[in-house]
């Protein structure tokens, strides 16, 4: 999305800026810098706060963040920006950076870019007392009096425009927003392409083997399973009883703990590395190969970016998540995504 943005806004000085989540594990995570640095004829700059070595320094939950919002402070004073986007209007450093750049530009947009079901199912504790009082004071009083709530991701009052890939259904407490639909013709573009096949390369993916893909097969966590790993064997014996297995590519979650047996016992699938964006995948596979998904975005982020392309959910039997199941159907039927169960014939 930050790459459309980017390509459609090709006149202004693009800055990308990757924070990940803080956590106390002292692993090298450096997907998004790494990927990033293939995207130089896209973003004129980034900043990532990844650990990108073992020599990264340690520092505490509250050091770390006090560091990320030094460093966005000082940034912003040197470059005053006219937007900021986001995925995630939660974010702290979102918001500190916001109401730190709003000092030097009363004209400052927020904006939002579409993060999937969230934007038009709403927040999944967006009712709750908690969600709504409780936890906005605390972080008023923690972070300070520039925090304001959003009831659902992209909702709060820093953001002034969301960019989505279906206006017509976004949640109701989206509404009072600027709404801009999202230009897919950018994400043929030969810049985004190029970058696509780059990364794609860089994680082991075949472009040919790409091209060739029968089925592409999207796995949410296995936890999200009822019958967790064996609901994914279900999925892909189903998609062998149609198509050769060499035809077949999986895509895991990318925090599958399963991604190691799955290639053990469908050896002759291909294993497309759970550490890519299915985004980055989906520009590069063919027009005839069809997209397999269940509740994860892959089904949103498919119908937008290659609406021409053929995608099916499959149905979840999870009486405990009922409500949530009987949410996606609906919207679902208003994208044009077919919900079919295990017994479907999918080629319909």
């Amino acid at each position: 999305m930050s790459c459309n943005l980017a390509i459609e806004n090709v006149n202004d000085e693009n800055i990308a800026i990757v924070i990940p989540r803080i956590i106390s594990s002292n692993n090298v995570n450096d997907a998004y810098t790494l990927m990033l640095s293939n995207a130089s004829s896209i973003f004129s700059q980034f900043i990532s706060f990844e650990k990108i070595n073992e020599n990264h320094p340690k520092r505490s939950k509250y050091a770390e963040r006090k560091f990320r919002l030094q460093r966005l402070n000082q940034f912003l004073e040197k470059k005053p920006a006219d937007r900021i986007y986001t995925g995630n209007d939660r974010r702290v450093e979102f918001q500190y950076s916001m109401s730190v750049a709003k000092k030097a530009n009363a004209k400052l947009e927020g904006v939002y870019l579409d993060e999937g079901m969230a934007t038009y199912l709403g927040h999944k504790s967006m009712h709750s007392i908690q969600h709504r009082y409780i936890d906005p004071f605390l972080k008023k009083i923690f972070y300070g009096w520039w925090w304001k709530n959003p009831i659902t991701i992209g909702s709060s009052d820093w953001i002034d425009r969301i960019y989505v890939a279906f206006p017509k259904h976004v949640h109701t407490t989206l509404l009072n927003k600027k709404i801009s639909s999202v230009d897919h013709k950018h994400f043929s573009n030969p810049l985004f392409l190029e970058f696509c096949q780059k990364v794609n390369v860089e994680n082991g993916v075949n472009i040919k083997d790409a091209e060739r893909y029968q089925f592409l097969i999207v796995l949410t966590h296995e936890s999200f399973y009822p019958n967790g790993y064996e609901h994914i064997k279900n999925l892909i014996i189903k998609a062998k009883q149609m198509v050769d297995e060499s035809s077949i590519a999986i895509k895991a979650h990318p925090r599958s703990e399963c991604f190691d047996q799955i290639k053990i016992d469908f050896p002759d699938c291909k294993h497309v590395s759970h550490q890519i964006g299915f985004e980055l995948l989906l520009p590069i596979i063919n027009s005839k190969c069809m997209v397999v998904g269940d509740v994860s975005t892959a089904v949103f982020t498919t119908r937008w970016l290659r609406p021409k392309l053929k995608v099916i959910a499959i149905k979840i039997e999870d009486k405990k998540r009922a409500f949530i199941h009987q949410e996606l159907s609906e919207l679902y039927k208003k994208i044009n995504v077919p919900l079919v169960s295990m017994k479907d014939n999918w080629l319909l």
